[in-house]
């Protein structure tokens, strides 16, 4: 619940910062409103995996693995040079 607790947190604290993105960045809403909407989805599909996990691997292993594939991805979006297209 905590953690359903403070992603509803951070969404809406982003939230309320999409007309100012969408002014700085020169796009219709059409762009964040779908980014938000995707995000949520796939956040909270991703969330529903976190048992199952937690009962296969240990902290170690998830760790381990989790921070160095995060950080490809991190590298990866950071260093794109067009936005994803979809």
């Amino acid at each position: 619940m905590t953690v359903f607790a403070a992603f509803g947190t951070a969404v809406g604290a982003l939230a309320g910062s999409i007309p100012a993105v969408t002014r700085a960045a020169d796009i219709d809403s059409y762009e964040p409103g779908l980014a938000i909407t995707g995000s949520t989805l796939c956040t909270v599909t991703v969330m529903s995996f976190g048992g199952s996990i937690a009962r296969y691997a240990s902290n170690r292993v998830i760790l381990l693995w989790g921070i160095p594939v995060f950080a490809a991805m991190m590298f990866t979006v950071l260093t794109s040079t067009s936005a994803p297209v979809f």
